[in-house]
């Protein structure tokens, strides 16, 4: 996943797929899989889990979305950086810029908006779905399918 996570084209396919899945009932998005890249393994022979105790080992036992967090909160990556003399833009992990795909003013959630009185300075990367703070250009969270008000 880490170097999959990387790849926005691929993954913004990916993650359009799983949810059109979801929405027409094909899948109910409840179990999950993990690739084997972040999870710790301990090769010892204690270490082994029973075939009968498997089914409870593999039990998920937190949203997927929390799960992803957590994993990129274990990997972190780097920041999005303002642009060359420029404080207004930044660059997006994904490449993204003002002037390319753009950024929008977005709810918690990362759903493009209209800033409004309280608004928490969040834009969501039109390219990724990263939602970034605007003051500490912080990436709080990840919406890869935001709703656009157009």
């Amino acid at each position: 996943m880490g170097g999959f996570r990387n790849r926005s084209c691929s993954s913004s396919c990916l993650s359009r797929s799983c949810g059109s899945c979801v929405e027409v009932g094909l899948v109910q998005g409840r179990h999950l899989s993990v690739d084997g890249s972040f999870v710790e393994a301990n090769a010892a022979k204690e270490s082994r889990i029973p075939r009968e105790q498997l089914g409870e080992a593999a039990q998920v036992h937190h949203p997927v979305r929390q799960y992803l967090r957590e994993v990129e909160e274990q990997n972190p990556v780097e920041e999005p950086v303002h642009e060359q003399g420029n404080k207004e833009a930044w660059i997006c992990l994904c490449g993204n810029t003002p002037i390319f795909d753009g950024f929008y003013p977005c709810d918690r959630d990362g759903n493009e908006m209209v800033p409004a009185e309280g608004w928490d300075n969040l834009y969501v990367c039109a390219r990724c779905g990263r939602i970034i703070d605007q003051d500490s250009l912080e990436v709080v969270d990840r919406n890869r399918s935001f709703k656009r008000l157009d």
